[in-house]
C-alpha cells in the first residue's frame, strides 16, 4: 500500500487490516490486509464508503467497522457507519 497516515487499522480473522487514510494530497478508501506485516494484499481498491482519514476502525461482533472521519472533498466531517460482511 502507498505510504499514508491517519488510516484505520484493526486485527480481524487473524489478519491485520489497513483502511483508508491520507498521504498529504490524496484520501483513500482502499483496504489492505496482511498475516505477517510484511506482505500485504489489497482486498479492494475502492470500498463502498467514501475516501476518508482520521476515522475509526474496529472489529466487533464478527464484523469490521469504519465510522466517521474527514472526507476527501473539503475535509467535511463524516458521521456515517459501515461494516463488513462476516
Amino acid at each position: 500500500w502507498d505510504p499514508r497516515e491517519y488510516h484505520g487499522a484493526t486485527v480481524f480473522n487473524e489478519k491485520m487490516w489497513i483502511m483508508g487514510g491520507d498521504d498529504g494530497s490524496t484520501r483513500y478508501n482502499d483496504v489492505w490486509y496482511s498475516t505477517d506485516g510484511v506482505t500485504w494484499t489489497q482486498a479492494t481498491s475502492s470500498a463502498a464508503w467514501a475516501a476518508r482519514y482520521l476515522h475509526g476502525s474496529v472489529n466487533y461482533n464478527d464484523h469490521m467497522w469504519v465510522f466517521g472521519g474527514l472526507a476527501a472533498v473539503g475535509g467535511s466531517r463524516k458521521n456515517d457507519v459501515w461494516y463488513s460482511n462476516p
